[in-house]
C-alpha cells in the first residue's frame, strides 16, 4: 500500500504529488470534484462500450450533438442530475448516486496511482 492509500482525511500529505493534490481543504475539494469527473465519464464511456452504443448514436437518443456529447465525455461540461440521468435512459439504464464516508477500500478503490495522476494532469490544465 503506497502512503496515499493509507492517509485518512484530515491528516497531513506526505508526499509532493500528495502536498500538491491534498494539502489544503480546497486542494482536496478540488481533487474529489475532478476525481468525480473522471469516475463517472469513465462509468459511461464502460456502459457505453458494453452496449456498443457509439458518441454519434448516444448523442441522437440524447437530442444533441455529437460534439456537445465529446464535451462531456471529456469532462469539459458541467453534467447536470438532469443530463446524467437522461444518459442512463439513454443506454437503459437508472442512475443511482449514494453518499458515503471513504473507507479504506474505497480509498483505495479512488486513490489508485493512475487515477491520482490522471486527475493531477486535470487539475494542471486548468
Amino acid at each position: 500500500m503506497n502512503m496515499v492509500t493509507k492517509r485518512r482525511a484530515g491528516t497531513p500529505a506526505t508526499s509532493p504529488m500528495e502536498r500538491e493534490l491534498f494539502g489544503t481543504p480546497a486542494k482536496r475539494r478540488r481533487y474529489e470534484q475532478e476525481r468525480l469527473i473522471i469516475t463517472t465519464t469513465e462509468e459511461i464511456l464502460g456502459v457505453m462500450e458494453k452496449a456498443e452504443v457509439t458518441r454519434s448514436q448516444l448523442a441522437r437518443d440524447l437530442g444533441i450533438s455529437k460534439a456537445a456529447v465529446g464535451q462531456f465525455l471529456d469532462g469539459e461540461t458541467n453534467l447536470t442530475l438532469r443530463t446524467l440521468s437522461d444518459i442512463a435512459w439513454a443506454l437503459g439504464g437508472r442512475l443511482t448516486i449514494t453518499f458515503g464516508v471513504p473507507t479504506a477500500t474505497t480509498m483505495n478503490r479512488d486513490q489508485e496511482p493512475l487515477r491520482i495522476r490522471a486527475v493531477a494532469a486535470r487539475l494542471k490544465g486548468k
